[in-house]
């Protein structure tokens, strides 16, 4: 746990906002942790075509499974969104 994890949580926000969707389901609190650790991140156009590529670009990082090539803390994410 760490800010790689926060950048996640807001990169799964992000995708949530976007898509009106969660970014993965499962059926138990496990799976759900699986799904997260392991399946690479949906891309949001592929639900709301309309999203600008570089907003799915920045919400496909924050959500990247390796950490290191996510946004190195919540400030940055914040700074890359604007």
């Amino acid at each position: 746990v760490g800010p790689w994890t926060d950048v996640h949580a807001l990169g799964s926000l992000l995708h949530v906002l976007l898509t009106g969707a969660p970014p993965n389901e499962a059926e138990s609190l496990p799976e759900l942790l699986r799904a997260v650790a392991s399946t690479p991140p949906a891309d949001p156009r592929a639900t709301n075509p309309a999203v600008p590529a570089p907003l799915a670009a920045l919400c496909l990082q924050a959500r990247a499974l390796d950490r290191g090539a996510r946004p190195a803390s919540a400030a940055a994410f914040a700074a890359a969104l604007e």
